[in-house]
This record gives C-alpha cells, structure tokens and sequence, in this order.
C-alpha cells in the first residue's frame, strides 16, 4: 500500500524492541495504523581498526562504500577512530531487497550496530545517506554520538540537478556482452549509456556498479527496487521528534541541495546544528574539494569547530544577511 507517513517516535520503539515490525501512522485525517513488516537487510561493510565511538559512512544513490574509502582511511589515520564502511541495501556487496525506504535502511544499520556491538556512532551520510543517517539520530538518538550529512537537507530532493529516472532507464537497456573482457564491456556499456547520461563524471559514477559473475555482466544496483520506490528516495518525512546532538550539514556552493529555505526545517529537527558551504564544490563534495572537506570534517570531529544555532553567528561570521553560521573558503 502506498502513503505517505509521518514516523512516530513510538513506531520506532517498537522497531528496536521487535527488529522486523514498525507501526506507521497514515496522513488519511482518520488516525489509522498499519504495519509494515520490515526485515533487516545484512549490511556489507568494512571496518578499520581504531578506538570508539567508530564513525560509520553512508554513500548515496548508486554508490556504495568504495566512495568513502581515501576519505575513511585518512580520517582512521589521523585520528585513530574505528572506521566503518557500508553498503546500504540494494547497492554494493549487500543484500537485494524489494523495500528500498529509509526506515528499512535505518533498520538495516542499527542491526548492524547490534550485531557489532556498538551502542553509539558517529554517523556520515552523503546525500541518500545523509537521509539515512538523520532518519536513524531523529528515531533511535541515544545511538548516534555525532551527525554530519554532506550535501543534503531533511527536505524533498526531487528537484536536484541529477535525473536519475532518466539514468535508471538507459541503465536497463544497456546489453551485455559476456564474451568481452571487463575493460571493453566497460567502454561498451559507457558507448550506450552516453545518449542518455552526458556527463562524463555521472557515466563514470554509473558504471562503478557493472560487474561480473561466474562469466556473466550485470549492474549490482538493484535498479527494479530503486526505480519503484525513487520519489518516496526524494522525500523527508515529517518528523516530531528532534535531535539534539552536535549536527554538521556541508553542502557545496554550487550545489542546490541545500540552501537558505531549508533552514528553518533543519534547524526545528537539529537545534544543535550548523550548516557550511564548500565554495567550488558541487554535489560529490568530498571529491570535488578533499582537503577542504577533510580539514572541516576534522575539526568538527575533534570538536574543535562546534556547531551553534542557526541565525546566533552574525557576529563571527559577517554573513549574517544571508543567515549562515559559517563559511569554508576554497
């Protein structure tokens, strides 16, 4: 049944205590319940050895935990905290599955917390795994230690730069050739993928998800799964629940991911959070300004660089008229 939900605190109560059962209330007016059954998914990860609280890392659509990786290992390095990678559902070296909304996500994550053991974590998301991670601190707060979402807001994302329905459409009618050696179905399959996706950096993007299994090619990305459910991927549910630990959101400055009306809503979920723009960067911000991103994400891990409240910096900042905290210069 389709809706749209609004997650009641009590809801996810019942998630931790039960694993596969969630309550949502329906917007019908009527104050109706159903129940949707929610299997965790088993998560592929990758851990790095350090010292706790670990810091867990979510990519977005069409990614998988290989797009963190020279940000985690460097991060591990310089700070000597436990790292882990993840592939979220329905992308990488995880499990497939026919329900692809963010509290499965959330659900799959915190089972794998339990499984490994960890009652809190810094949680980092990037775009859908931004969603993720603020879905998870706003349901289940007592897990999350630290939340930094990067280039993303608790808003609706559907009118972003990047079509992804058009992308899921020329991805499926790509064909294979089994007999070619990986390198040529690479060039084979960006050749039929150029009509549609002109951009050679989203081609690029794309075709991290081609691989190869006992001689035949396929896309690891459940594209069924995420095609049916893509707008519900673009929304933010209403939340009246709040989190109340440091928050970073980055967003890059030629990014529209998030931007001053967001505001108002990241700062009613996240009281204790601040937003900066990586001047130069668009949406894959990490990669597009590394050592700006790194310097940033280092100093608000050591808690050097703390968030205050949104519209309280006017006097630090001098952008006051433009109502963000701070600013990272390129």
């Amino acid at each position: 049944m389709k809706m749209q939900a609004i997650i009641s605190q009590t809801a996810w109560k019942q998630v931790r205590s039960k694993q596969l059962l969630i309550t949502i209330p329906v917007l019908s007016g009527l104050r109706r319940f159903c129940q949707e059954a929610i299997r965790p998914v088993e998560l592929s990860h990758h851990t790095y050895d350090g010292h706790d609280p670990p810091i867990i890392y979510l990519h977005g659509l069409f990614g998988s935990k290989a797009n963190w990786q020279s940000v985690a290992k460097n991060i591990n390095r310089k700070t000597n905290r436990k790292t882990i990678l993840v592939d979220v559902r329905n992308h990488g070296d995880s499990n497939h599955s026919d329900v692809m909304s963010y509290a499965a996500m959330s659900t799959d994550l915190v089972a794998m917390m339990n499984k490994l053991r960890i009652d809190k974590a810094v949680l980092l998301g990037h775009s859908m795994g931004g969603k993720i991670a603020m879905v998870t601190a706003l349901t289940q707060p007592e897990r999350v230690d630290q939340l930094i979402a990067v280039d993303i807001s608790p808003a609706d994302s559907g009118g972003s730069t990047i079509d992804f329905s058009s992308y899921i459409g020329a991805m499926k009618k790509v064909k294979f050739d089994n007999s070619l050696p990986r390198s040529s179905m690479r060039k084979y399959a960006d050749e039929q993928l150029q009509g549609v996706v002109k951009d050679l950096r989203d081609r690029q993007f794309l075709l991290t998800n081609l691989t190869e299994k006992y001689g035949h090619y396929y896309w690891r990305v459940n594209l069924t799964a995420v095609e049916k459910q893509l707008r519900s991927l673009y929304r933010f549910d209403h939340f009246k629940t709040v989190y109340d630990g440091p928050t970073l959101f980055i967003g890059g400055g030629k990014s529209p991911y998030i931007s001053s009306k967001h505001y108002p809503e990241m700062r009613r979920l996240f009281p204790r959070s601040a937003v900066t723009h990586i001047e130069g960067a668009g949406h894959w911000v990490h990669s597009d300004k590394p050592a700006v991103f790194m310097d940033t994400l280092l100093k608000f891990l050591n808690r050097t660089l703390l968030p205050s409240h949104f519209y309280d910096s006017q006097a630090n900042t001098g952008m006051h008229n433009m109502q963000i905290p701070f600013k990272v210069g390129s």
